[in-house]
């Protein structure tokens, strides 16, 4: 995996050790790895901390330690679609994660009434499409730089998955008061390709409602810390469950928020 003639760098982490510095613990696999190196093939790779051909990922906890390489290349999370931002944006693979776990497979109509940057709605036109997130990327993935590489087969890996993205089914729509927000979300859903399938539009949440006849509504509200300081989430949450009732009927809600007392504002049983 690793040869004289690439370079590498090493990310460690600790927790609960006899180790108090994570540094000291990435120098040490550091010299073991190019001195074992040194000793097979006669030379030691160079370090490149801020681009290496191999990443080596070392966890330490209590005494055990684990040693892995990072075939991805950089956090997944990293779709790149996101050209423009808000205050305190969803993590895409969080987003992803809640879409899947709400069972969203893109055949039913999806509508977020608090977008932010659009990653509720890029996430739900990437599934609707089935468009792999790793088709997104601009930078390539760790393993394309390991030795033995096979760029061939990767090529026609990507081929295959290209052939099955299909246009989606449903409307994917999304709004916010915000019109940089409604900015935002348009040009990420644009970067992602996914512009043709993603209607944004700027509008208060009392002027929402939801595109279609069933189908998933998955919102992150504002929540003190998180966004909304200086409002009053208290009515904001509460206007939200209206909202929900009365124009949401039919349909499954998932809400993420990080105060459980704002959530039982939305006056819904979970």
């Amino acid at each position: 995996v690793l040869t004289p003639r690439h370079t590498f760098a090493v990310e460690a982490s600790i927790r609960d050790s006899a180790f108090t510095h994570s540094g000291y613990v990435a120098l040490k696999v550091k010299d073991a790895v190019a001195d074992a190196l040194r000793d097979r093939r006669g030379a030691r790779p160079d370090v490149d901390r801020a681009d290496p051909d191999v990443a080596v990922v070392v966890h330490l906890e209590g005494t055990r330690c684990s040693v892995s390489l990072d075939a991805s290349g950089g956090p997944l999370h990293k779709r790149g679609y996101r050209v423009k931002s808000v205050h305190a944006p969803l993590n895409e693979t969080l987003a992803a994660g809640i879409l899947l776990l709400a069972g969203y497979d893109g055949a039913t109509p999806f509508a977020d009434p608090f977008c932010g940057s659009g990653t509720f709605l890029v996430e739900a036109a990437l599934i609707a499409t089935r468009t792999p997130p790793g088709l997104l990327r601009r930078r390539p993935f760790g393993f394309q730089r390991w030795p033995g590489y096979d760029d061939r087969s990767f090529q026609r890996l990507v081929r295959e998955a290209e052939a099955r993205i299909t246009r989606p089914a449903c409307r994917i729509e999304g709004s916010d008061r915000e019109k940089a927000a409604v900015t935002a979300a348009t040009a990420n859903a644009a970067a992602a390709a996914m512009g043709a399938f993603v209607r944004v539009r700027p509008a208060p949440l009392n002027a929402f409602s939801a595109p279609g006849d069933g189908g998933v509504l998955a919102t992150n509200p504002p929540y003190g810390d998180h966004s909304g300081a200086g409002e009053d989430l208290t009515a904001l949450y509460r206007q939200l469950g209206d909202v929900l009732k009365q124009r949401c009927q039919g349909r499954k809600a998932y809400v993420l928020t990080g105060d459980p007392a704002l959530g039982k504002q939305i006056g819904l049983r979970p």
